[in-house]
């Protein structure tokens, strides 16, 4: 199994018994579940035992691939995407122990609070604005298939306000340091 470019700026995570994680977005799911997009990313990212890299899902990722907020999701794909996180989940490939907490561990709560609107405000849907501040807030790099997510990431972090707060809580502001190139 051939390891992506960026898979050793993945560092050991204190949160999760220094596993390697990465944040992973809806697409990504989709792409694999439904659409079967294999290619050597995402049979990586899937494939490669728990020990080497985990995915984290959380909770804004959660319901998207679940559909429960969207009345046009078709009933077979949230099926087949439930089932697919589900198998992944008990693998111990997945985990979404934290998706319910809301999005991460508690103590970044005020973080989240802050920095998620003002994402918001930017080039971001809301809905990215979430998935995009867990993976900033958590320091866990992002993995999106979605180019308009990459692209409003991208202008979202050259934002003053943006900025600033990542300033002010010593957190990674550099898209590249924060979404991993796909495909």
């Amino acid at each position: 199994m051939v390891e992506p470019s960026w898979y050793p700026r993945v560092h050991p995570h204190p949160d999760y018994e220094m596993a390697r994680m990465i944040v992973v977005d809806t697409n990504i799911i989709s792409r694999a579940a439904v659409r079967e997009q294999w290619d050597d990313v995402l049979s990586f990212v899937f494939n490669s035992p728990p020990q080497k890299l985990r995915l984290k899902i959380n909770a804004q990722v959660l319901n998207e691939a679940l559909g429960p907020g969207s009345d046009n999701m078709d009933p077979r794909r949230a099926l087949r995407q439930r089932s697919f996180i589900m198998a992944y989940r008990l693998s111990g490939k997945i985990l979404l122990e934290d998706a319910f907490v809301p999005f991460f561990a508690r103590s970044r709560q005020m973080k989240f609070d802050a920095l998620q609107p003002v994402l918001a405000a930017t080039n971001l849907s809301v809905a990215d604005s979430r998935v995009a501040a867990d993976a900033i807030i958590n320091a866990i790099p992002l993995l999106s298939g979605d180019l308009r997510m990459r692209e409003g990431l991208r202008k979202a972090l050259g934002n003053s306000a943006v900025i600033r707060l990542l300033k002010d809580y010593k957190l990674a502001g550099g898209f590249d340091q924060i979404v991993l190139p796909y495909p």
